[in-house]
């Protein structure tokens, strides 16, 4: 699994070291005397206060965001068109999975609009094999930071948490997708382990914990 700096912030915000560190954090500030200890803290953890704290929220807030959006500038050509010598079009490769438009409005209604970008976003999807099994999979969207909390938070087991996560019931093999539960043991573990990583790196040899 790839660590980005969100995990990061967001597993520390999880260590019980950090939450008594931001216990005494808020304390001060009430007081007006945080900045020495904010400075101290931000050399301690690595980030500023603000970023662990709020890091759920920015994770949250990624995940909700529309998949349309203007573009203001892009770094590179994210599809391309290949044409032959006899004049056919060819389709091209794809970078990542993102789609940019350029839309022209004028003397457009709503439904010329619609009709456009259906047609403009098909043969994309198409490349891609974006299904409607593959968009509604839950599984591929599991955040492990919420099964983290489910599991050491919510005190629930993984069977449990898998029933809660993709709406079924009963047990594994017998009613539902094994699958499903390894999925979640998968994504406790890398959350535990991006967890235990931050505490390694930013506490004494001795005191490392999970909540």
């Amino acid at each position: 699994m790839r660590t980005t700096e969100l995990d990061r912030r967001r597993a520390i915000w999880r260590l019980p070291e950090f939450q008594a560190d931001y216990k005494l954090y808020k304390a001060l500030r009430h007081k007006n005397k945080i900045t020495l200890k904010e400075i101290e803290l931000e050399r301690k953890w690595g980030y500023s206060i603000d970023k662990i704290i709020h890091a759920d929220a920015v994770a949250k807030q990624r995940k909700d965001a529309t998949t349309v959006r203007p573009v203001i500038y892009l770094s590179e050509n994210p599809y391309i068109i290949v044409w032959s010598d006899s004049g056919a079009k060819n389709e091209g490769r794809i970078i990542g999975e993102r789609l940019y438009l350029k839309v022209d409005l004028k003397d457009k209604t709503y439904e010329q609009l619609t009709a456009d970008f259906i047609e403009a976003i098909k043969p994309y999807k198409d490349i891609l094999d974006i299904s409607e099994k593959t968009r509604n999979r839950k599984s591929d969207s599991l955040d492990v930071f919420d099964i983290y909390d489910l599991h050491h938070k919510g005190n629930l087991n993984k069977v449990e948490i898998t029933r809660h996560v993709f709406k079924v019931d009963g047990n594994p093999v017998y009613d539902f997708d094994e699958k499903f539960l390894k999925r979640v043991t998968t994504a406790l573990t890398n959350a535990e382990t991006i967890i235990k990583a931050e505490s390694e790196k930013h506490l004494p040899k001795h005191n490392h914990s999970l909540i």
